[in-house]
This record gives structure tokens, sequence and C-alpha cells, in this order.
């Protein structure tokens, strides 16, 4: 309530002076970036990992359609690092991105625990810029930006390989939450309906509903 309070009064005074909107903007942008990694950092605070130590299932599948040599991999919003662990133990050089610095710390542990390494960059995703070009994978598991998705088909190389997977607007646990953040039905044949498709999926997964794919870039 303190935060929000100092916030409204910073708006106030900047109303009063007559600075820009575009400065509002970024006042507002830092503190929807500051609420949204204290709650990420909570909901990553105990000692289990909330999502288990094991790669989504789909992943272990998904992994044995790239080509078998070492690639550059990045996983977007690895949370605790299971996908981004198992990627590593698969000897791929591989980036984890993610807003939570309690997240990273755990997947760091994840990943000495099974004696592997990988880069971590702690950041808000939407705000970070990677090479065009620069990965082979490009890995998105439960965290949809549709924002985000044209970075995405930028980041990773001609012939590179993406992997999505998120749950869609039928599940009937998120379903009850901000349906813009699931996924329509057969939305992800849209979204990259420009790109080669291998592989894709709509499937009740343990009583969820979820929508993945696995597309190559043309």
């Amino acid at each position: 309530m303190i935060c929000r309070a100092i916030l409204l009064l910073i708006f106030l005074i900047a109303d009063s002076q007559g600075i820009d909107s575009r400065r509002l903007e970024i006042l507002r942008g830092r503190k929807n970036v500051e609420d949204g990694k204290v709650s990420w950092d909570k909901k990553f605070s105990s000692e289990q990992y909330i999502f288990g130590k094991d790669p989504a299932d789909s992943l272990t599948k998904y992994a044995e359609l790239l080509p078998e040599k070492r690639l550059k991999v990045l996983d977007l919003a690895m949370s605790e690092g299971r996908n981004t662990v198992f990627m590593a133990k698969k000897g791929h050089d591989v980036t984890g991105i993610d807003i939570s610095s309690v997240a990273i710390k755990k997947a760091n542990a994840l990943a000495k625990e099974n004696n592997v390494s990988f880069k971590a960059i702690l950041s808000d995703l939407m705000k970070y810029e990677f090479k065009e070009n620069e990965f082979d994978v490009v890995l998105c598991y439960y965290f949809l930006e549709r924002k985000l998705i044209k970075k995405i088909k930028k980041w990773v190389k001609p012939g590179g390989y993406i992997i999505f997977e998120n749950f869609t607007v039928n599940d009937p646990i998120e379903s009850r939450k901000n349906k813009d953040y699931l996924l329509q039905e057969n939305e992800l044949i849209s979204l990259f309906r420009n790109e080669r498709i291998i592989y894709f999926q709509e499937m009740f997964h343990t009583n969820r509903k979820i929508s993945s794919i696995v597309v190559q870039k043309k």
C-alpha cells in the first residue's frame, strides 16, 4: 500500500509539472516489473521445486527430433530450470532467462546437482534483446506473451527450431484466471503458420488441456 501511494504521488507531481506521458509510462513499466519480480520470487521461495526437477514430458520427446549435435539453446522464462538442465545434460550450450532471482538460484542448484552448467540471465524477458539468428533452438514453456512471438522468430537461426507449449482456454484450472495468457484452440498453428510445422498436438495431460508445437524456421 505504501509503494502504491508513493507511485500515485509521483504521478500527481509529474502531472502538475507537465512531465510527458512517455516518462510516466516508463515509471509505470518499472513498477509493473518490480511487482512481477516480487510475485515470482515469492512463488519460487519454497525449498520444493514447484514444477518438479524433471523436464516437461513433451520436451523429452521433442528433443529427439533435434539434430544430433551440440546446439545453442535458449530457454525463455526458465523458472527453476528443469528444462534448462535437461538440455544441458544433452550436451547443449544453454542460456536460460527469468525475472526471478530466486528461480535462477534454484536452477543453478539443480544444474550443480546434475553436474552441468548453463548461462543464466536475470531480466524481464519482455525488455531483453538477444542477437538476431543467435540460437539453434528456442524453448518457451508456459509463458505466453503474444508480442514475444515475433522476437522468438528473430532470435532463432534459419533452419533452427522453436518448441512452444502452454495451457489452453479449455484448461480446467487456468481457465478460471486471465485467459489472455492462455492459447485458443489451434492458435499455435496460426502463430507459426509461416514456419515448417514438424509436430503439433492439443491434448489432455494429467487432466490439464495443453497445446504444444515444434516448428523449424524457414
